[in-house]
């Protein structure tokens, strides 16, 4: 039986610069509601319809402040709003927390797109909506809606290139300034050093375990982790506070 996912996917697009706008105002202390009445009647976007602007600002604090622990959410608004950090680091950041807050882009990211990294270079956006239409239930437009939106997403960060048919697989690795970010928040999480290393979430960004350990290597070396692996024994300590992740990302 088709699932029921919670998703706005059909209208995704590139939200750095609103999530951006968003996290500043966290950091200068506003709160929720007056962070929304902002966006809604000052427009600082030039958003024409004030509809829009609700439904933005609703998408907005559901995928990237609900869930959010406090103090996961000051970490993560400090990466978003300075402008020291790189933008595509960023923008895997951001991708990672969609996957964590909409259901069907986690499926298609961990099921889809994950699965034939490792195994082909190319697949054909038919098979794209054809993974969609067989786990939701939604009308042909709006699956052709989500795979698009999907594609254009992901093939900004660097996933792969399209054309009209096929969309070809990048070398793609994302920046070990993301992978840092993870790190510590799975940590900050209370997660053993083996349930961090099996984590789903660095499916986000395609990273396998073995890809996985080799960042963690590099990790070490920059003096953030100390890291220690022997077959199933496993060492992973913080050598900085989570709070201190984005001043060690910057340029």
């Amino acid at each position: 039986m088709k699932r029921t996912f919670s998703t706005h996917l059909e209208h995704s697009f590139d939200q750095l610069n609103y999530v951006k706008f968003v996290m500043q105002r966290i950091l200068d202390g506003l709160k929720i509601d007056e962070i929304k009445k902002e966006f809604i009647y000052k427009n600082p976007f030039g958003i024409k319809s004030e509809n829009s602007r609700r439904t933005y600002i609703n998408w907005i604090i559901r995928d990237y402040i609900n869930g959010f622990k406090a103090k996961e959410l000051m970490v993560f608004a400090k990466i978003i709003a300075d402008d020291r950090i790189n933008p595509q680091i960023k923008r895997e950041i951001l991708f990672w927390k969609n996957c964590l807050s909409d259901e069907l882009m986690r499926s298609i990211t961990t099921d889809f797109i994950f699965e034939r990294y490792q195994k082909v270079k190319l697949f054909k956006k038919q098979e794209l909506e054809d993974f969609i239409s067989e786990r939701v239930s939604l009308k042909p437009v709006t699956i052709h809606k989500c795979a698009i939106d999907y594609i254009a997403l992901t093939e900004k960060i660097g996933f792969f290139s399209s054309n009209n048919e096929i969309c070809q697989f990048n070398f793609y690795r994302p920046y070990i300034e993301s992978v840092i970010f993870l790190v510590f928040y799975l940590l900050n999480s209370q997660k053993t050093p083996l349930q961090i290393i099996k984590a789903e979430d660095f499916k986000y960004l395609l990273i396998s375990e073995n890809e996985l350990i080799k960042a963690l290597k590099e990790i070490q070396s920059k003096g953030l982790i100390s890291f220690a692996i022997s077959g199933d024994v496993i060492r992973m300590d913080p050598k900085i506070e989570f709070e201190a992740v984005a001043d060690a990302i910057k340029y």
